[in-house]
């Protein structure tokens, strides 16, 4: 959980350069296992309190080892208005 509060924090800080606005992370959460069940949980979450969700596929490489991984990020719906407008749609 450690590593992803790093990650989401470097996320949300370029996210936000590229807006031009300061986004403020909600605790992330950490999901394992099977795909079906974990998709399933993060969708259910997802939607309680927002209706779009940006997905970003993430790699990791140390030495042999390949590690990838998704970062959703999932404003609120007012918080979504506000970042389209700064991209000007």
């Amino acid at each position: 959980k450690e590593a992803s509060s790093i990650l989401s924090a470097a996320y949300l800080s370029a996210i936000g350069r590229f807006v031009k606005l300061s986004l403020i992370p909600a605790i992330p959460k950490l999901e394992a296992g099977k795909l079906e069940p974990v998709l399933a949980a993060i969708f259910s979450e997802i939607t309680k309190r927002a209706q779009v969700a940006l997905c970003i596929e993430t790699a990791f490489v140390e030495s042999s080892i390949d590690l990838k991984g998704y970062f959703l990020l999932a404003p609120e719906v007012e918080s979504l208005d506000v970042i389209l407008k700064n991209l000007g749609v």
